[in-house]
């Protein structure tokens, strides 16, 4: 056998169990190696370091009985080396039934040994008892009546095999939780094995089949809240039932909040409650399956509703108004300010107030196609006044100093 890959991690003392020899057998490969030294390495006054004769032994697995093989290393591999000596690795490992159950152990013995300081080691043996499941059903072969049978794992008082699957060969899950007074709740079911026929009881009555002919999975749906007993039983086995219980509960009430961004015009929300969320945006649906969805605003008012598919959990409406900009110049000014407003506007509605709230004028203002708008501030005194202006997408207020 030779092998270009490393077999033996540094100073680790355990084993791989692998078919190496991909027959379907599992066989042993000693980690820390089992070495024959044809040197005598235990007298170090005889050891001849620079004529080492290492070999590397693992063992396949040969029907009844495991056969040691020598694996042969690339000259510059480290195995190929004094690897052996220089880790203090002494000792081997066998395999051997110790009690006859036809399973193998693997033999651990370790003798008194010198380490690389000139001491000697402890002796001591190691019992590994190697555990195989034939079957694949969760029991292994030494605890397993029926070590290739799948479907049993035991037998009753009379030897007859007692037909069994694994705990987790049926799957159940809660599609929708329900809201009280409602039906909208809902099971997903499912079965790994698909070489049987099974039937679903429900609450002892209701009775569904996974079969071939659904794909071994079902959804069971138009469920109240409460408790649901989940039976299945296999075509041909009178004597198997296995139950789950499973609690259909009320949706926890819809959570939410929101950021402005004016800048980017878009509003970010952080929602609970759901896995699947609907917002309206002045009319118009868009659903999404994550928590922190983002909507881009438009100019003007933005009315937002976040619901659920179930109403009872509630719902969430904010109303948004994202301004045109508005430019102005000059400021300050003696008399005159000039107000250019974006967006499409064709009128704004215009409000002079001085420092102490009071409003001294009110006007309604077309904007022509220049996009301007002047406001002369000449009759009033010297000081700070603020300009309001209102539209269907303007909702701006300005600072302006009369000199």
């Amino acid at each position: 056998n030779n092998f270009n890959f490393d077999q033996t991690p540094d100073q680790v003392t355990g084993m791989y169990v692998l078919d190496i020899d991909n027959d379907g057998d599992p066989d042993i490969i000693p980690e820390s190696g089992f070495y024959f030294n044809s040197n005598n390495f235990l007298n170090k006054d005889s050891y001849d370091e620079d004529n080492l004769d290492l070999r590397y032994f693992l063992f396949i697995n040969e029907n009844q009985r495991f056969v040691p093989k020598q694996v042969v290393f690339p000259e510059d591999h480290k195995n190929s080396s004094d690897f052996f000596w220089d880790r203090g690795q002494e000792g081997f490992k066998i395999p051997l039934d110790l009690d006859n159950d036809g399973n193998f152990e693997i033999i651990h013995i370790r003798a008194f040994t010198p380490n690389r300081t000139g001491n000697l080691l402890d002796a001591n043996i190691d019992v590994i008892e190697l555990a195989f499941d034939n079957d694949n059903d969760g029991i292994i072969n030494q605890n397993d009546a029926n070590p290739n049978d799948p479907y049993s794992n035991s037998n009753d008082v009379n030897g007859n095999k007692i037909f069994s699957l694994p705990s987790n060969n049926f799957s159940i899950s809660i599609e929708n939780l329900s809201c009280r007074g409602s039906s909208d709740g809902s099971i997903a079911v499912s079965a790994k094995d698909e070489n049987l026929n099974y039937t679903l009881t429900i609450n002892g009555n209701v009775t569904h089949n996974l079969d071939p002919s659904g794909g071994y999975s079902k959804s069971i749906s138009n469920l109240n809240p409460g408790q649901y007993n989940l039976c299945f039983t296999v075509e041909g086995q009178s004597g198997y039932n296995q139950c789950f219980d499973i609690n259909i509960t009320e949706p926890a009430p819809l959570s939410a909040s929101s950021r402005v961004n004016n800048a980017k015009k878009s509003i970010s929300f952080d929602l609970s409650g759901s896995d699947k969320y609907t917002i309206v945006h002045n009319g118009i649906e868009k659903d999404f399956d994550h928590s922190n969805p983002k909507i881009d605003l438009k100019k003007g008012v933005n009315f937002l509703k976040v619901k659920t598919d179930k109403s009872c959990q509630g719902s969430y409406t904010e109303e948004v108004f994202i301004s045109e900009e508005v430019e102005f110049y000059p400021n300050p000014t003696k008399d005159n300010v000039n107000l250019y407003i974006h967006g499409k506007d064709s009128t704004v509605d215009i409000r002079v107030i001085d420092g102490d709230g009071n409003i001294l004028k009110t006007s309604c203002n077309e904007i022509h196609s220049s996009r301007k708008v002047q406001i002369n501030l000449e009759e009033f005194s010297k000081g700070i006044y603020l300009i309001q202006l209102n539209g269907e997408t303007v909702d701006k207020t300005v600072k302006i100093v009369r000199e």
